[in-house]
């Protein structure tokens, strides 16, 4: 029982997800990309230094902004 993922370009488009919804361009989809891996390098950079109470509300809330965009994209 073997199954092929077919194209997008395949499929009617009331059986499709609108991206728009999510992103209007390719250009603010990479933009966000980019962004999330800045996100990333700089959540790396409290490895180590969540001895603090403000520290780790820091990171927690970088936490969850990176979490949101990575889910968005």
């Amino acid at each position: 029982m073997s199954q092929t993922i077919r194209k997008r370009a395949d499929i009617p488009i009331e059986d499709t997800w609108n991206l728009a919804d999510l992103y209007v361009s390719d250009e603010d989809w990479e933009k966000d990309l980019e962004t999330l891996k800045e996100e990333g390098v700089a959540l790396a950079a409290y490895n180590g230094k969540l001895k603090h109470a403000e520290s780790l509300y820091n990171y927690l809330s970088a936490m969850e902004q990176a979490d949101e965009r990575a889910d968005r994209l």
